[in-house]
């Protein structure tokens, strides 16, 4: 079943950081597919994962994401309810409902896979990571936003920006831990897909080694602006913040 793959991609980063556009992006493409925080891969072994699979089916971007290979989201969903799928046989029902084109399979879950990534990557040779790397200050204003304004909680989000100043240092952390010349992993920072979507196609596309469909006007600037929701956010900040701020090119 797995001869299929061509390449196993999972997408990870901090929580707020764009990796579910990303995810949808790449999925638009004839030859690839990358649900929305499935936890194939973290669960592989793991009995309950259809009943992860049949909660994420709920988000609509995994609904489209199906839509784009023609399959209907939730009737998968039940058929893996059904079988009550690990990790692997879901994304084994996922290969067989894919048209014959789809050789790029894989998953999108913020700050797991990339807590897993060595893991993952000896469990699986053909298996790439593509970490979205956002300005820390926009990645706080978006988590205490959204923390506000949904109607459930979700666990990632942050009441404080104090503490989604922590999630944040928490992903630095692991990302200057890993080896800048692994092949196998490419840091990509959401700023420069927003202004040059061109370049970040080129460099996705050699990444995978497939090619990645050019869609226009699919990437919006964001509708709040850190600078704007909290003008004296810089005052409040750590040192080691600010840090990871110069190190990765953030003024």
């Amino acid at each position: 079943m797995f001869d299929k793959v061509k390449t196993h991609l999972l997408i990870t980063g901090c929580v707020r950081s764009g990796t579910t556009a990303v995810a949808e992006y790449l999925s638009m493409s004839d030859k690839i597919i990358i649900p929305a925080e499935f936890a194939l891969y973290s669960e592989w072994d793991n009995p309950d994962n259809y009943k992860r699979v049949h909660t994420m089916m709920r988000a609509r971007v995994n609904n489209r994401i199906f839509y784009y290979k023609g399959i209907h989201g939730y009737s998968f969903a039940r058929i893996l309810e059904v079988n009550r799928t690990n990790g692997r046989q879901s994304l084994e029902k996922i290969i067989e409902r894919c048209p014959e084109e789809v050789v790029i399979y894989g998953d999108k879950l913020p700050m797991t896979y990339l807590e897993q990534y060595e893991d993952l990557l000896g469990m699986f040779p053909n298996l790439k990571i593509l970490i979205i790397l956002r300005d820390g200050r926009a990645v706080m204003e978006s988590q205490v936003r959204h923390k506000k304004i949904d109607s459930y909680d979700i666990f990632w989000h942050r009441n404080r920006m104090e503490e989604a100043e922590d999630l944040w240092l928490k992903t630095m952390g692991m990302i200057e831990n890993i080896d800048e010349n692994n092949d196998r992993i490419l840091i990509y920072k959401y700023e420069n897909l927003l202004t040059n979507l061109s370049n970040f196609r080129e460099c996705v596309s050699e990444f995978i080694g497939t090619e990645v469909k050019m869609v226009e006007g699919f990437f919006k600037k964001p509708e709040f602006d850190w600078r704007t929701e909290y003008p004296d956010l810089m005052n409040i900040l750590s040192d080691e913040f600010k840090k990871y701020l110069e190190r990765y090119g953030y003024e």
